[in-house]
């Protein structure tokens, strides 16, 4: 999509990452979030909720069918602890929509601009502030049910090593929430996932996982798992500029697929973007869903 496909008069300042469900995707900026669907090129500006946004997220709520955009914001203009933060919902869709405050704030700090994860099944997951608020914040991510609008904590693998906490990166792979953790002198990179059917399986306890070491990759940084490639052939990983290609069977990088900073643009890379810095990059399927009321 171009600019132009925007509302008019609205111009961007910082970005946090997009994220998307279903072909809608939500970009979250410093002032305000857009909502928009690049195969139909609808894009709307949501409406000012309470504050300035601290980090947003969308996803599908299974109960309704009805995709929801929400946003955290502080209550107290101070971030000193005890920190209180409230969250508030938007419906995609109806007539009129706007924000309106869940039943509960959210019982922990959320790490600030870290845009929710959307997994299948109608959940949110964000990392919590665990370095700005170490009493606070448990060892876990916070998790926000889409169908109760509840929150709980779903709890890091027990055999992660928590003294590498640092150097752990939530992630969604194939739609499956996701942990990855670094090993100590670039030793490797561990991925643990937490499969779709514990999402839809009302009975499974989400507090506790269940999570599984699905993978164990020979790479010396930590990266963002962008999908299993079919027949083995490996998994695509994205780090600062560059997606790569890694060998299940040779258990080593197999060469880069693309170097995200020489893109070429249909018609052209505007000169303004010569020093364009940072990306987001993410799986992404089209489809027709509508973001206003039919």
């Amino acid at each position: 999509m171009d600019a132009k496909d925007f509302p008019v008069g609205h111009k961007f300042r910082l970005i946090s990452h997009y994220t998307h469900c279903d072909g809608l995707v939500l970009a979250p900026t410093i002032t305000k979030l857009y909502l928009f669907n690049p195969a139909t090129r609808e894009a709307i500006t949501l409406p000012d909720g309470h504050g300035h946004s601290h980090t947003a997220g969308l996803g599908l709520d299974p109960g309704t069918g009805r995709y929801k955009v929400v946003r955290s914001f502080y209550r107290s203009p101070s971030m000193d602890p005890p920190v209180s933060m409230g969250m508030e919902v938007l419906t995609v869709g109806e007539p009129g929509a706007r924000w309106r405050e869940t039943a509960v704030d959210p019982p922990h700090p959320i790490t600030r601009w870290r845009t929710a994860l959307a997994v299948n099944g109608g959940y949110l997951f964000w990392y919590m502030d665990r370095r700005r608020y170490p009493d606070d914040a448990p060892r876990g991510l916070l998790r926000f049910s889409l169908r109760d609008e509840a929150f709980a904590v779903t709890r890091l693998p027990e055999s992660m090593d928590p003294t590498l906490d640092e150097n752990v990166l939530p992630d969604v792979l194939h739609g499956e929430l996701c942990v990855v953790q670094a090993l100590p002198d670039k030793a490797g990179v561990l991925i643990w996932t937490m499969s779709s059917s514990s999402m839809d399986n009302d009975d499974v306890h989400l507090d506790d996982g269940p999570w599984e070491l699905r993978y164990c990759i020979c790479v010396n940084a930590l990266c963002h798992p962008l999908g299993v490639l079919p027949d083995g052939g490996g998994i695509l990983l994205w780090a600062n500029r560059s997606v790569h290609r890694y060998d299940f069977s040779a258990r080593k990088l197999a060469g880069v697929v693309c170097n995200l900073d020489r893109i070429r643009y249909q018609g052209g890379r505007p000169a303004r973007w010569k020093s364009v810095v940072d990306f987001t990059l993410m799986p992404y399927t089209e489809s027709l869903v509508r973001i206003t009321a039919a």
